[in-house]
């Protein structure tokens, strides 16, 4: 979606990595913006705190204010009750002393079809990305083994939920 000069980094707990205060830092490192708060004892374990991919696009001056996603991702059908969860503003107050530039833009994603008649209000304040959207950005997918199956599935989905699959097309 962020086109080929974006860049990312997968920080949920599927990244099987470091900690929690390891992989904030490399993260703000690797986007150029913000200092962390220094590491406390916490009588929890954080583990993601809803975060599990960042990405940004970085200006060749590698000056600050650029965009950045924080994307919480959910896969199956029982995202209705989390899309609020992550919340890119608080989680910049919570870790970081000092903010990014611009604070990033909350992002949701999801490998569910959300019906037309949802999608504003799902998708008010976060970029909302359903599998129809993910999909429409995909690149090169037609050559993997499992394609054709995905494209079943999808035009399924579309078809449960009222969407005229052919109203919808794939950029490459």
């Amino acid at each position: 979606y962020f086109s080929a000069y974006s860049d990312g980094y997968v920080f949920g707990t599927g990244n099987r990595g470091d900690n929690f205060y390891s992989k904030l830092g490399e993260l703000t490192k690797l986007f150029g913006e913000g200092i962390i708060k220094p590491q406390t004892s916490l009588t929890y374990n954080p583990k993601d705190d809803k975060l599990d991919i960042a990405a940004w696009i970085t200006f060749l001056d590698g000056q600050p204010s650029k965009v950045i996603c924080f994307g919480q991702c959910k896969t199956g059908t029982s995202w209705h009750n989390q899309i609020e969860q992550l919340r890119s503003d608080s989680f910049i107050r919570k870790w970081f002393s000092q903010t990014p530039a611009l604070i990033p833009i909350n992002t949701f994603l999801i490998t569910d079809i959300i019906h037309t008649r949802d999608f504003y209000n799902r998708g008010i304040n976060r970029l909302l990305f359903d599998r129809c959207r993910l999909m429409n950005f995909a690149k090169n997918l037609s050559d993997k083994i499992w394609y054709d199956d995905m494209v079943k599935w999808t035009k399924g989905v579309l078809k449960l939920c009222n969407i005229n699959p052919t109203e919808v097309s794939v950029h490459t």
